[in-house]
């Protein structure tokens, strides 16, 4: 009986551990200002000695300013100090006190009215799943002439991974792919999809003619969440989670979604370690929330004509391609000129300033993105990534990471929205007289992806409730 004891009191201690959300209490965001792009070989070695023992966490890789923003405790900003110094390295605090910033967030989303109408529950705020499931399952009732939704597979945990289609049925249109979510941590990135997804829902409703001109032309499909397992675990759990859920053999868990496409798999800047937050995956699209996008792209890359996937934190659009600076797609300067219209757009709405470019010169190279592969693989001519707004002013008043407040997501949407109307209207410009190719959905195949991934979740659960049964058993018949 005394095992017995013993064995109740560690499984409750797990339950517990796994009930409490992870905290960080005493950490900061530091922003570190290099003297030039050579110092940051021995300041990464630098800060290397510390991740592991200290759990330093870069939120925003170095960029073409020569900062980086990386958080941090008080006691290793004391000891880095000096040898920072001796590198010419200058560091501001960016943030005092992150688990306050934490606890601000969740307050605020706890507050908020619990209103009937999921569009108001929903538009404009920091929503779970499931709220999001709704919305979007209120809107394809209610709008049914412009709007429906299905699901393009399931993740990991058996989540459906929903997808939003809008606009006014028309054979041969061209296609725009809207996702969002890819990283759990950055929640403003899925709250401005929806804030844009709605602007052309209620604009097509009010007689907005830019709105009507984007759904009679073009066919939109929306994903506000691709990593769904994780960002749920961001809202219970541990705020600044990025990756999936994917169980290691060590322990570790999580794939970075965003190393795990199949197109420059594992090149550069994707880590090989499954407790890296970078890490690639044991092989190229090994995850099914990639592999339930990748066949849907392709399903519908005949008539795809853009792709542009949201993310935080940076104020920027990147063009083709993220893996290097030394290659570029043949069409880089028109696709360039574009995004730097839709970012001059996006920046003049609320004075936040973007840039546009290429990740490798304005930020840092990677392989394995869906941005790169709706492009090198699926052959999908527009294709963006945007890090959106950290701060509130392009003056640098107020910065928050991935922790941005409420109050930023109409603003975030608002001038988003003025970039997305920028591309859309060179793609109805350029495309709007040519009918598009007619595709057809092969949803079978879809679902027997999706349906491999849920019993490989699946069995990973029953395993566990069946080991678990199994010790309670014998330690009771003993």
């Amino acid at each position: 009986m005394d095992r017995c004891w013993m064995f109740s009191v560690a499984w409750l201690s797990v339950s517990i551990f796994h009930t409490f959300a992870m905290r960080y209490d005493g950490h900061k965001l530091v922003q570190l200002k290099l003297p030039s792009a050579d110092t940051w070989s021995a300041a990464y070695d630098l800060l290397t000695n510390y991740t592991d023992q200290q759990g330093i966490d870069i939120w925003r890789p170095l960029d073409f300013n020569l900062r980086v923003d990386i958080q941090m405790t008080d006691d290793v900003i004391k000891s880095l100090r000096g040898r920072l110094k001796n590198l010419n390295i200058e560091h501001d605090i960016l943030m005092d006190d992150i688990q306050s910033l934490i606890d601000f967030q969740e307050r605020e989303r706890r507050r908020r009215k619990r209103y009937a109408d999921p569009v108001r529950r929903v538009v404009g705020h920091y929503a779970s799943y499931d709220e999001i499931v709704e919305w979007m399952e209120h809107v394809a009732t209610t709008s049914p002439d412009i709007a429906e939704v299905f699901s393009i597979g399931k993740t990991l945990s058996g989540r459906d991974m929903r997808v939003l289609k809008l606009g006014v049925p028309k054979p041969n249109k061209w296609s725009v792919f809207v996702d969002a979510g890819i990283h759990s941590r950055e929640w403003i990135a899925p709250a401005t999809v929806i804030y844009m997804a709605n602007q052309l829902i209620e604009g097509y409703l009010y007689g907005d003619y830019e709105a009507e001109q984007m759904l009679e032309s073009l066919d939109w499909y929306i994903l506000p969440l691709i990593n769904i397992d994780g960002y749920e675990h961001s809202f219970s759990k541990n705020r600044l989670w990025r990756k999936n859920r994917r169980l290691h053999k060590n322990g570790c868990v999580g794939v970075d979604l965003n190393r795990n496409w199949n197109f420059h798999w594992g090149e550069v800047n994707a880590s090989p370690d499954p407790c890296n937050d970078l890490y690639r995956g044991d092989s190229a699209s090994s995850e099914p929330e990639v592999q339930n996008m990748a066949n849907f792209l392709m399903e519908q890359s005949n008539a795809m004509i853009a792709y542009i996937s949201y993310h935080s934190y940076g104020q920027r659009i990147f063009t083709r391609w993220d893996f290097s600076a030394d290659e570029s797609p043949d069409d880089h300067h028109e696709l360039l000129s574009l995004a730097i219209r839709a970012a001059d757009a996006i920046s003049a709405v609320n004075d936040v300033q973007y840039d546009a470019g290429i990740s490798p010169e304005l930020m840092d190279p990677f392989g394995g993105g869906s941005a790169d592969w709706a492009k090198g693989v699926a052959n999908i001519k527009y294709s963006y990534l945007v890090e959106l707004r950290d701060r509130a002013t392009a003056s640098g008043r107020g910065h928050y990471g991935f922790l941005l407040p409420p109050d930023h997501i109409r603003p975030s949407g608002e001038e988003n929205w003025a970039g997305m109307k920028v591309i859309a209207k060179e793609i109805m410009a350029q495309y709007g007289h040519v009918p598009a190719p007619t595709v057809e959905r092969r949803i079978g195949k879809k679902k027997e992806v999706a349906k491999d991934a849920l019993n490989r979740g699946s069995s990973c659960v029953l395993s566990k409730f069946v080991i678990i049964t199994l010790l309670f058993s014998l330690c009771y018949l003993s």
